[in-house]
């Protein structure tokens, strides 16, 4: 006898159960500049980098990435579409247990040729920006993401003040170890 054959209409699959976001890692970032090099060829931020997980599960394969952004009138574009870009691979990824936190000391260049020069009182100065981006997944197959701006300028005696100085370009090449960073609004966590 042939096989009974079923008739009617599929049932579509169970809807996943919901997502407990309270459950995921949640990435921080504590930034700390400690100098700016200045060369005849290029100019380097050196930083120290805290990255907390105040969430309640492990981040896995960290990823960090950090560029520096010259003052500009599509500044704010520029840095927001440095944010939307993946990660490069390529490195070693760290995982960071849920209430630990990882300390890195990255640095980012800029080649002289690409900065933007301002003048005033007829100086040459520079104001950059650094953005950081960090990538991480939360298990699950869901992904997390950081971001945070920080403007860079010259502190005094190495004091936080109210107001941070430029990076004077006409001194030649120079080492600025009183650097301060201020945080901008461009940030994004998700």
């Amino acid at each position: 006898a042939p096989p009974s054959q079923v008739r009617g209409r599929p049932h579509p699959p169970p809807a996943p159960p919901p997502v407990d976001e309270s459950l995921r890692p949640w990435l921080e970032i504590e930034f700390k500049p400690e100098k700016l090099v200045a060369t005849d060829s290029d100019t380097s931020v050196h930083f120290q980098l805290l990255v907390k997980n105040s969430g309640k599960s492990e981040a896995r394969n960290v990823r960090i990435t950090a560029k520096m952004f010259n003052p500009s009138a599509d500044q704010k574009e520029a840095i927001k579409a440095f944010f939307a870009t993946p990660p490069k691979a390529g490195g070693q990824p760290v995982a960071i247990p849920p209430q630990l936190a990882a300390r890195f000391k990255p640095s980012v260049v800029m080649p002289r040729e690409s900065i933007r020069v301002l003048e005033v009182q007829e100086r040459p100065i520079f104001v950059p920006t650094i953005a950081i981006s960090i990538h991480y997944e939360c298990g699950d197959g869901r992904r997390g993401q950081t971001c945070k701006s920080f403007l860079i300028g010259t502190e005094k005696n190495g004091q936080p003040s109210e107001k941070m100085g430029a990076f004077r370009l006409d001194l030649g090449p120079r080492i600025y170890r009183h650097v301060g960073g201020r945080p901008l609004e461009l940030a994004r966590a998700v």
